[in-house]
């Protein structure tokens, strides 16, 4: 199953949502080489790539605001993103190189 079935069969989140972590992951998913794990907790929505020690996780809200959380069992940053800014900021881009 994909993740935008997966997705899409879940009852709790809202239309909002789902769109929301779909245009994520068009955003960044070819940054990886393997689709994320999705992760559901009551009506919200992440996900996470996990690569040896390097953990990344993503959630998504209702504001259109994404928040991440990054570790490599030593360090650990987070931040967010918003949908409307083109760029992704720099801490979850070097991120996304250790996951890669």
């Amino acid at each position: 199953m994909t993740n935008v079935e997966v997705l899409r069969q879940n009852d709790n989140l809202s239309e909002q949502q789902i769109n929301q972590a779909l245009v994520w992951l068009e955003h960044i998913g070819y940054h990886f080489e393997t689709e994320p794990y999705m992760m559901f907790m009551g009506n919200e929505v992440g996900c996470y790539w996990r690569k040896d020690n390097h953990y990344l996780s993503v959630s998504f809200d209702s504001a259109k605001t994404s928040t991440w959380i990054y570790t490599n069992g030593i360090t650990f940053i987070s931040g967010y993103w918003r949908l409307h800014e083109t760029y992704f900021p720099l801490e979850l881009q070097l991120a996304m190189v250790f996951i890669t």
